[in-house]
């Protein structure tokens, strides 16, 4: 789909870039990097990273966006989801 290789153009030139998707992130194309998901070091899946641009929101809307908020806020980094 047309926003996942938006999403892989944009992922190579703004290293600050990440986020997620709600549970669909296959089907929506959401993941930058599908080898490294945002998940603690000694997570035992092989594609944890705690440096991972990709977050597994699950079926959250609702948390989701609360979470996007946050990181937001924060700043210094760009989310999308």
């Amino acid at each position: 789909a047309a926003s996942g290789k938006v999403l892989q153009a944009l992922g190579a030139v703004i290293p600050e870039l990440w986020g997620g998707s709600a549970d669909l992130a296959g089907s929506n194309n959401t993941t930058i990097d599908k080898t490294s998901s945002f998940l603690p070091a000694d997570n035992p899946l092989p594609e944890a990273n705690p440096y991972g641009r990709t977050i597994h929101f699950g079926i959250r809307e609702h948390s989701m966006a609360a979470e996007m908020n946050g990181i937001a806020l924060h700043g210094n980094t760009r989310i999308y989801g």
